[in-house]
């Protein structure tokens, strides 16, 4: 298993990116497509996945995003391409959000999930989000649902929760200054 690639953008391809590892490229899939220029340097956290005529390179910017992919990729009916095609609709901590708030709308904004598959991520995957008994969420999905669910408790609707945490500057944060952060955003501070 490829763990992680480091390497320069060669090219870009119509789901990802070239990287040039000492030599050897490597075909890559990658949220937000070809957003990268040839010659960036560039570091992913990559999910390999082999099939029966396919041997597929992940690659994700943070650890939330690897976390989440593959998390998605467990649930049937969801394989790589539908996971990455979730990713691309935004950020980790957005989808998560959505996940634990219960919003098949979000979802079903993604190209080939309807609302059905939308309801099927949401019950498979909003305790290990966050969203009930958070245990197995990743930290930021925990901190992130957790000021939702603060935000919510003081009146505000899930969408307006979501639309404030999406902005937050969530690195190395407490909940508490989280929370405080969001109210500060909501009254224009």
């Amino acid at each position: 298993m490829i763990a992680h690639v480091r390497g320069t953008i060669s090219r870009d391809t119509d789901l990802g990116v070239v990287v040039d590892v000492g030599g050897v490229g490597y075909d890559i899939r990658t949220v937000g497509g070809n957003r990268y220029s040839r010659g960036d340097e560039v570091f992913f956290y990559t999910h390999t996945h082999v099939a029966e005529q396919a041997f597929d390179l992940y690659g994700f910017e943070t650890t939330d995003q690897l976390w989440l992919f593959r998390l998605l990729i467990s649930i049937s009916g969801v394989g790589p391409r539908m996971g990455l095609n979730i990713l691309n609709v935004g950020t980790a901590q957005e989808i998560i959000a959505a996940i634990a708030g219960n919003d098949v709308p979000y979802l079903t904004q993604v190209s080939g999930v309807g609302k059905r598959t939308a309801e099927r991520v949401i019950v498979e995957l909003k305790e290990k989000v966050g969203g009930v008994d958070g245990g197995t969420a990743s930290p930021v999905g925990q901190k992130l649902s957790d000021v939702i669910d603060a935000m919510v408790s003081m009146g505000y609707s899930q969408h307006q929760a979501r639309e404030v945490v999406r902005h937050l500057d969530h690195a190395e944060k407490e909940v508490e200054d989280l929370i405080r952060e969001a109210l500060g955003v909501v009254s224009g501070k």
